[in-house]
Protein backbone atom coordinates (compact mmCIF):
# COMPACT_ATOMS: atom_id res chain seq x y z
CA UNK A 1 0.00 0.00 0.00
CA UNK A 2 0.86 3.49 -0.59
CA UNK A 3 1.82 4.31 3.48
CA UNK A 4 3.11 0.23 4.08
CA UNK A 5 6.62 0.48 5.87
CA UNK A 6 6.27 4.05 6.48
CA UNK A 7 4.68 4.12 9.99
CA UNK A 8 4.61 2.17 13.16
CA UNK A 9 1.26 0.43 12.53
CA UNK A 10 0.92 -3.61 13.31
CA UNK A 11 3.30 -5.71 11.10
CA UNK A 12 3.14 -4.40 7.94
CA UNK A 13 4.40 -1.18 9.26
CA UNK A 14 1.63 1.27 7.74
CA UNK A 15 1.44 4.99 8.62
CA UNK A 16 -1.50 6.08 10.42
CA UNK A 17 -3.14 9.02 8.34
CA UNK A 18 -5.71 11.38 10.24
CA UNK A 19 -7.98 12.87 7.64
CA UNK A 20 -10.41 15.86 9.05
CA UNK A 21 -13.89 16.04 6.38
CA UNK A 22 -16.98 18.40 7.01
CA UNK A 23 -20.17 15.76 7.42
CA UNK A 24 -20.50 14.56 4.33
CA UNK A 25 -23.72 14.69 4.24
CA UNK A 26 -24.49 18.27 4.65
CA UNK A 27 -21.36 20.26 4.07
CA UNK A 28 -18.80 18.08 1.59
CA UNK A 29 -19.80 19.15 -2.33
CA UNK A 30 -16.96 17.38 -3.50
CA UNK A 31 -17.50 13.80 -1.81
CA UNK A 32 -21.59 14.59 -2.91
CA UNK A 33 -21.52 16.30 -5.85
CA UNK A 34 -24.92 14.84 -6.86
CA UNK A 35 -26.89 16.22 -3.73
CA UNK A 36 -25.97 19.96 -4.70
CA UNK A 37 -26.96 19.68 -8.63
CA UNK A 38 -30.58 20.33 -9.79
CA UNK A 39 -29.61 19.56 -12.97
CA UNK A 40 -27.89 15.90 -11.87
CA UNK A 41 -31.23 15.33 -9.79
CA UNK A 42 -33.44 15.79 -12.77
CA UNK A 43 -31.58 13.58 -14.74
CA UNK A 44 -30.88 10.74 -11.84
CA UNK A 45 -35.18 10.74 -11.33
CA UNK A 46 -35.22 9.69 -14.72
CA UNK A 47 -32.85 7.26 -15.21
CA UNK A 48 -34.54 5.52 -11.92
CA UNK A 49 -38.10 5.66 -13.48
CA UNK A 50 -36.63 4.13 -16.65
CA UNK A 51 -34.33 1.84 -14.92
CA UNK A 52 -34.42 1.21 -11.35
CA UNK A 53 -38.01 1.38 -10.87
CA UNK A 54 -38.93 -0.63 -14.16
CA UNK A 55 -36.64 -3.63 -13.01
CA UNK A 56 -37.73 -3.86 -9.35
CA UNK A 57 -41.54 -3.39 -10.68
CA UNK A 58 -40.25 -6.50 -13.36
CA UNK A 59 -40.80 -10.03 -13.89
CA UNK A 60 -37.48 -11.28 -11.99
CA UNK A 61 -37.96 -9.10 -9.17
CA UNK A 62 -41.73 -10.56 -9.09
CA UNK A 63 -40.81 -14.17 -9.89
CA UNK A 64 -38.32 -14.03 -6.61
CA UNK A 65 -41.11 -12.32 -4.44
CA UNK A 66 -43.51 -15.36 -5.65
CA UNK A 67 -40.99 -18.09 -4.39
CA UNK A 68 -40.28 -16.10 -1.67
CA UNK A 69 -43.95 -15.95 -0.44
CA UNK A 70 -44.06 -19.84 -1.38
CA UNK A 71 -41.85 -19.87 1.42
CA UNK A 72 -43.50 -17.65 3.86
CA UNK A 73 -46.91 -18.53 3.92
CA UNK A 74 -48.28 -21.63 3.65
CA UNK A 75 -50.21 -22.95 -0.05
CA UNK A 76 -53.80 -21.92 -0.74
CA UNK A 77 -54.14 -18.96 1.76
CA UNK A 78 -53.72 -16.39 -1.11
CA UNK A 79 -51.04 -14.22 0.32
CA UNK A 80 -48.03 -12.63 -1.35
CA UNK A 81 -45.48 -10.79 -1.12
CA UNK A 82 -45.09 -7.19 -3.36
CA UNK A 83 -41.93 -7.25 -4.64
CA UNK A 84 -40.64 -3.90 -2.58
CA UNK A 85 -41.66 -6.46 0.55
CA UNK A 86 -39.38 -8.68 -0.78
CA UNK A 87 -36.54 -6.50 -1.50
CA UNK A 88 -37.11 -5.29 1.94
CA UNK A 89 -36.49 -8.68 3.62
CA UNK A 90 -33.57 -8.77 1.51
CA UNK A 91 -32.36 -5.69 2.97
CA UNK A 92 -32.88 -7.05 6.17
CA UNK A 93 -30.74 -9.90 5.91
CA UNK A 94 -28.13 -7.91 4.55
CA UNK A 95 -27.90 -5.88 7.77
CA UNK A 96 -28.47 -9.31 10.06
CA UNK A 97 -25.40 -10.37 8.14
CA UNK A 98 -23.46 -7.46 8.30
CA UNK A 99 -24.25 -6.78 11.95
CA UNK A 100 -24.62 -9.56 13.54
CA UNK A 101 -23.48 -12.52 11.28
CA UNK A 102 -26.31 -14.00 11.34
CA UNK A 103 -28.49 -15.76 8.26
CA UNK A 104 -30.98 -17.66 10.48
CA UNK A 105 -33.61 -15.42 10.08
CA UNK A 106 -34.37 -13.38 7.07
CA UNK A 107 -31.89 -14.99 5.19
CA UNK A 108 -33.68 -17.88 5.08
CA UNK A 109 -36.43 -16.49 3.30
CA UNK A 110 -34.00 -16.00 -0.13
CA UNK A 111 -31.78 -18.32 -1.85
CA UNK A 112 -28.79 -17.43 -3.60
CA UNK A 113 -30.59 -16.97 -7.04
CA UNK A 114 -33.00 -14.53 -5.80
CA UNK A 115 -30.18 -12.82 -3.85
CA UNK A 116 -28.45 -11.96 -6.81
CA UNK A 117 -31.35 -10.68 -8.75
CA UNK A 118 -31.58 -8.13 -5.72
CA UNK A 119 -27.94 -7.46 -5.65
CA UNK A 120 -28.75 -6.31 -9.43
CA UNK A 121 -31.27 -4.10 -8.65
CA UNK A 122 -29.16 -1.95 -5.99
CA UNK A 123 -26.12 -1.89 -8.39
CA UNK A 124 -28.50 -0.41 -10.43
CA UNK A 125 -29.46 2.25 -8.04
CA UNK A 126 -25.95 2.82 -7.58
CA UNK A 127 -24.59 2.63 -11.44
CA UNK A 128 -26.94 5.38 -11.82
CA UNK A 129 -25.98 7.52 -8.64
CA UNK A 130 -22.49 7.29 -8.60
CA UNK A 131 -20.51 5.98 -11.47
CA UNK A 132 -20.98 6.19 -15.47
CA UNK A 133 -24.49 5.04 -15.36
CA UNK A 134 -25.04 8.96 -16.25
CA UNK A 135 -23.24 11.30 -18.86
CA UNK A 136 -22.93 13.85 -16.32
CA UNK A 137 -21.36 11.82 -13.35
CA UNK A 138 -17.82 11.71 -14.70
CA UNK A 139 -16.83 15.37 -14.92
CA UNK A 140 -18.62 15.93 -11.86
CA UNK A 141 -16.70 13.93 -9.95
CA UNK A 142 -13.15 15.46 -11.46
CA UNK A 143 -13.00 17.74 -8.36
CA UNK A 144 -12.82 14.48 -6.05
CA UNK A 145 -10.00 13.19 -8.31
CA UNK A 146 -8.11 16.35 -8.56
CA UNK A 147 -8.72 16.51 -4.41
CA UNK A 148 -7.51 13.53 -4.06
CA UNK A 149 -4.44 13.26 -6.23
CA UNK A 150 -3.43 16.53 -4.64
CA UNK A 151 -3.37 15.63 -1.12
CA UNK A 152 -1.41 12.27 -1.88
CA UNK A 153 1.38 14.11 -4.26
CA UNK A 154 1.53 16.85 -0.80
CA UNK A 155 2.27 13.69 1.31
CA UNK A 156 4.61 12.80 -1.09
CA UNK A 157 6.51 15.88 -1.43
Amino acid sequence: GLFQGTGPSAAGGFQPVHVVTPDPLTEDITLRFFDHCDRWQVLHDAAKRDNYSKFLKGGEISAVAARMSRRVFAEGRGLELSNEEAFTIYTMCAFQISLWNRTDEMCTILDAADARVFEHLTDLKHWFKTTHGMPINPPMACPLLQELLQALNNIAS
